[in-house]
């Protein structure tokens, strides 16, 4: 893909090239990236919060930065994000848009397919396999 920002997702480290002014939850559909969206990026339930790394990686052959997205969406973003995390490079997949190299980290309560335990847990009785297969045994004569 000519003209493509080069994109990374940690912690898979799935890569590729994306079409620039594409949004994060997007690329991570394209790179195949399961990122967290429940209200189908409506921009309401804040669920795809990613961080965008700043640096030179050279691994990945990539420089990094907040400004190789679009700017910081007060009015969305603000509800589901804090001043302090905004510093840190949090951004909403749904709502930041790719404009050139970035890295992005999809933290664990933002990645799609996650364990969930809906239920306290119990014991459950198992019962003896061994017992059960000498009393079918015995039945069978």
């Amino acid at each position: 893909m000519l003209g493509g920002a080069p994109v990374t997702f940690q912690p898979s480290g799935r890569r590729g090239k994306v079409p620039k002014g594409c949004n994060i939850i997007e690329a991570s559909r394209l790179i195949g990236v399961d990122i967290e969206a429940l209200c189908g990026e409506t921009k309401v339930c804040g669920k795809c919060i990613v961080r965008i790394e700043e640096g030179h990686f050279e691994k990945y052959n990539i420089q990094s930065s907040m400004e190789n997205v679009s700017p910081w969406n007060e009015e969305v973003e603000a509800k589901f994000i804090n001043l302090e995390n905004k510093a840190k490079g949090f951004r909403l997949g749904c709502v930041a848009k790719i404009e050139d190299d970035i890295l992005v980290l999809v933290p664990e309560e933002s990645r799609a397919g996650k364990q969930v335990v809906s239920k306290a847990a119990r014991d459950i009785a198992i019962p003896n396999l061994a017992q059960q297969s000498q009393h079918r045994s015995r039945m069978d004569v």
